[in-house]
């Protein structure tokens, strides 16, 4: 049985050509437990953000969930393979028989792969021209395989003695610092609940602001969740919930979505050609978000939540 660091700590975003540290990503953590099925027979040591413990903790595949200063103190026994999925260089020290997957220490531009040495950019451009966008795709060529649908993990003490579902929406509102490009305008939102009322749906808005528990708990609490593409649709993704997402500045091809998610994209003029922006500021004189038509995200929850008569 071989041990195994993995590092994603959600400071960057491994598919993000910026490689600076920045606001946690915890979306990106999550979108990584894949790997937990992949190395299922090894020992699997998780090195992870404060913000992104949380969601790791008590996973019983993992050895060991630890932040970055506690690994520094931490006496690893032999580590046979350390996959790094972090666009700088953590402080961890190496064996020179260690073997090193995903980004160099010495230089982000650099990958280690199953095939020696490639640069990044280069690798997420041809998954890309072969249809392979999402974080899972990239992660597994790194290893030499193929991603066949291994499906996400979520910790115990978030995701067990959820509540029952007392909802049939639920509006998941409100976007991270990281992407404010992505928001939604209440007016939308207040159009589509005056909608959901007057055709029978109960309806509640996002709770758990400041409180991960409490957050997955309202989640678990709604028939269907409606979201952004934030870490609302990937506690969606973990718990097998159905939603309903919007994409605009980000692609919807990036996530994989495991059969659960309606994508809505904004009904945008022909002269926005510039999305997917990936950008937290928009140079456009209305954003794409403006242009969402809740008529057919009313249509989308008829086909996939129905009502008694």
């Amino acid at each position: 049985m071989r041990n195994i660091i993995i590092i994603k700590t959600g400071l960057s975003e491994s598919l993000a050509l910026d490689h600076q540290k920045s606001i946690i990503s915890l979306g990106d953590i999550l979108s990584s437990t894949p790997l937990i099925d992949f190395f299922k027979e090894d020992n699997i040591f998780w090195i992870t953000s404060p913000q992104g413990l949380p969601l790791l903790d008590g996973i019983p595949e993992l050895e060991k969930v630890l932040t970055e200063k506690e690994a520094e103190l931490y006496s690893f026994p032999k580590i046979d393979l350390i996959l790094n999925l972090e666009r700088y260089a953590p402080s961890l020290t190496i064996s020179k028989e260690t073997k090193v997957f995903g980004f160099s220490f010495l230089d982000p531009n650099i990958l280690h792969t199953s095939s020696g040495k490639e640069n990044f950019k280069y690798v997420k451009e041809r998954l890309e021209t072969q249809g392979k966008k999402s974080l899972q795709d990239f992660i597994f060529y790194i290893l030499g395989q193929e991603f066949t649908g291994e499906t996400y993990k979520l910790s115990p003490n978030l995701s067990e003695q959820l509540p029952e579902v007392s909802y049939d929406i639920g509006f998941n509102w409100k976007v991270g610092e990281k992407w404010p490009t992505k928001e939604v305008s209440l007016e939308k939102w207040n159009e589509l609940e005056k909608s959901l009322i007057e055709n029978n749906y109960s309806v509640s808005w996002q709770e758990g602001f400041n409180d991960l528990k409490d957050y997955v708990r309202w989640i678990a609490k709604n028939d269907l969740l409606i979201t952004n593409d934030s870490l609302g649709l990937h506690i969606c993704l973990a718990l097998g919930k159905r939603n309903i997402c919007f994409f605009g500045p980000t692609d919807s091809q990036a996530i994989w979505t495991y059969g659960l998610t309606e994508i809505v994209t904004f009904d945008v003029p022909n002269n926005y050609d510039c999305l997917p922006c990936y950008s937290n500021t928009c140079q456009m004189e209305k954003k794409c978000t403006e242009f969402l038509d809740t008529s057919k995200v009313m249509d989308l929850i008829r086909k996939n939540v129905t009502k008694a008569l």
